[in-house]
């Protein structure tokens, strides 16, 4: 009768009296029916919406931004998004991936000294190297966490859960920025030079 993203829509008009055991069984079962060969056809969207819905319960004062390939939570100049990408094998992938969002750009000994300080925080996450970003570039990631395909949606709601307590505290203790609204500036102009589109 509903379609995955119509499901997930119906669902929400009563989030306040649905248990997340709902929206965990539906995940769950999506993946159930997914294998390796039609993985890179699963509706990402689905996941996403789950995501959001389940940080904006739990937080607030976060701009969210998603689209067919990432969901991102952005307040402060350190945060979190979780991407649906191929990696060199040409399989899809989910990740959660730490980012800088700075007004200036870097510089190399600044992009590696706050990867040292970051991987302290997470021992578990795989470096990105300098050779792999563009240092002119606004947002710049760090480090990225690959999701393990067989993970119930419980236990990578509790990832992102453990990753944005930990970011939180880092950006509380460096005194980062509240960069809100400089970030919607920058998608809007971005969007202006046919760029990133978010919703």
């Amino acid at each position: 009768m509903y379609g995955g993203e119509r499901f997930l829509e119906f669902l929400e008009t009563f989030k306040k009296e649905i248990d997340d055991s709902i929206f965990d069984s539906y995940y769950n079962q999506l993946m159930r029916e997914v294998n390796e060969k039609s993985y890179g056809s699963f509706n990402i969207l689905s996941l996403y919406r789950i995501l959001g819905w389940h940080f904006d319960k739990k937080r607030e004062n976060y701009g969210i931004y998603r689209n067919y390939e990432c969901i991102k939570w952005i307040k402060d100049e350190f945060f979190v998004e979780c991407v649906y990408k191929k990696n060199r094998n040409r399989e899809f992938d989910i990740l959660f991936v730490l980012n800088w969002f700075h007004l200036d750009e870097l510089q190399e000994d600044m992009f590696e000294s706050i990867q040292y300080e970051l991987k302290n925080i997470f021992p578990d996450f795989q470096k990105i190297y300098l050779e792999e970003v563009d240092l002119k570039e606004k947002e710049v990631p760090l480090f990225y966490l690959k999701v393990d395909k067989d993970d119930s949606l419980s236990k990578i709601k509790k990832t992102l859960d453990e990753i944005t307590e930990k970011i939180e505290k880092f950006n509380e203790a460096r005194g980062s920025l509240d960069i809100k609204d400089e970030y919607n500036k920058y998608i809007k102009d971005e969007r202006k030079k046919g760029g990133i589109w978010f919703w």
